[in-house]
């Protein structure tokens, strides 16, 4: 799973890199017994890996709606963050099902480009985090 966030264009490759190793820290911080680092997934199992090393120059990803080359021909689906929970089956999303959803209830990246996140400002809500939870 990707978790995508439109940045402002004004930022560069490097500050947004940086914007997603700095979330990957707070989330193995927070979340240490569900996160892992390691890359091999049997070294980590029952835990989800962070891979902020994807946000490099020349990094493939699956494109949004990609079919996957796997049994079930399971589609790259964009979801809103409802539907991520434990009982979310990735072949539940296929070339058979995606073009329905699509029309109802419709695109979830419709709209996603509309607003978009300025770096400055989640790096100050991180450090009103990080001075809340200092003091607690």
């Amino acid at each position: 799973m990707h978790a995508f966030i439109p940045l402002e264009p004004r930022f560069t490759h490097e500050q947004a890199r940086d914007l997603a190793h700095l979330i990957h820290l707070i989330l193995r911080r927070r979340l240490p017994n569900l996160t892992s680092l390691e890359r091999n997934p049997d070294a980590r199992k029952g835990k989800v890996y962070l891979d902020y090393l994807q946000n490099r120059l020349g990094a493939t990803m699956a494109a949004p709606y990609s079919v996957r080359p796997r049994d079930g021909a399971p589609v790259s689906t964009p979801l809103e963050w409802k539907e991520v929970k434990a009982t979310l089956d990735p072949l539940e999303h296929n070339i058979r099902t995606v073009p329905k959803r699509v029309i109802q209830p419709g695109d979830p990246w419709k709209d996603l480009f509309k607003k978009r996140a300025d770096i400055n400002a989640v790096l100050a809500r991180f450090e009103k985090w990080r001075k809340k939870s200092a003091s607690s």
